[in-house]
């Protein structure tokens, strides 16, 4: 069962999003006042959005709605940590065999992904 976080009437601090496959307003909604959301992936038209609405968003609300600029592992220690301390916890949508790589591909090109796809040998 997957819940979808933008309309379970929950708040955040912060969400990090590799498939952004939602509207910039419903991130607006899932966030507490302070709160970051950040794009990690995406396709370009969400980039888009997210770059133009975003800085209106947080003038207005007091939520970061941004894009992460590529830093090669500049905090990868850190985010190890809240990993394996169980702070923060990856969702994984699907699990795909090897020779199902293909629709996995064409799963994640219609922007359906949820979280994170596994794919095992």
């Amino acid at each position: 069962l997957r819940e979808d976080y933008s309309r379970n009437g929950k708040k955040y601090d912060l969400i990090l999003d590799v498939a952004a496959n939602r509207s910039v307003l419903d991130y607006r909604r899932a966030l507490n006042p302070g709160g970051h959301y950040i794009m990690l992936g995406g396709k370009l038209s969400s980039i888009l959005q997210i770059a133009f609405f975003g800085p209106v968003i947080a003038k207005m609300d007091n939520k970061n709605i941004g894009i992460l600029v590529h830093h090669p592992n500049k905090d990868i220690h850190a985010l190890l940590e809240l990993i394996e301390t169980g702070k923060l916890k990856p969702v994984i949508d699907r699990c795909y065999k090897l020779h199902q790589s293909p629709k996995a591909m064409r799963y994640i090109g219609e922007g359906k992904a949820m979280g994170k796809l596994v794919i095992t040998i």
